[in-house]
């Protein structure tokens, strides 16, 4: 699956990115979609997250439909918090995809949408009180995966999205 790093499409869609950093001076989302071989998310995480350093994981399935996905690594970390929160990750997702770069090889498939996607959620009560298994979590938070696989049926997608820096982009 990293293999997908090295494709031409991600190269090229990389590049552009870069030129568009250093045009716009803002960090731009570049996000490809390639269809890959029979994954199981699940063990994609369990195989894949410890080789990167970054344990950031998310996983999420509905069995009845076939339909799993699985986020691994951090792209991007957008939380809020209080009663603006939705309007808040609205705002940042809205700006976080100004400027992106979307190479969309599903086809909009179910479940890939088009492109990234973030995993996360928000507190029904963003003032409620705390159990010490959300200990650490803001009332909303989400995650853009550097890697997500999308398993529908026999189908089986792998997003990857990287965020071009402006300062990194020269």
């Amino acid at each position: 699956m990293i293999a997908s790093l090295q494709s031409e499409i991600l190269a090229t869609r990389v590049a552009e990115g870069v030129a568009r950093a250093r045009e716009t001076g803002r960090a731009v989302v570049v996000s490809v979609v390639e269809r890959v071989g029979r994954v199981d998310p699940l063990a994609a995480i369990v195989q894949v997250a410890p080789t990167l350093g970054d344990m950031s994981h998310m996983y999420w399935a509905r069995p009845a439909e076939q339909f799993a996905i699985g986020g691994i690594g951090a792209a991007a970390s957008l939380s809020a918090a209080g009663d603006a929160r939705f309007r808040v990750i609205e705002r940042e997702w809205r700006a976080l995809m100004e400027d992106a770069i979307v190479d969309d090889g599903s086809r909009r498939a179910a479940g890939t949408g088009r492109g990234p996607m973030l995993m996360g959620g928000f507190a029904f009560d963003p003032d409620g009180p705390r159990s010490t298994r959300w200990h650490g979590f803001h009332s909303a938070q989400f995650t853009l995966p550097r890697f997500l696989v999308t398993a529908v049926g026999d189908d089986c997608w792998l997003t990857t999205t990287i965020v071009v820096q402006p300062e990194g982009a020269r």
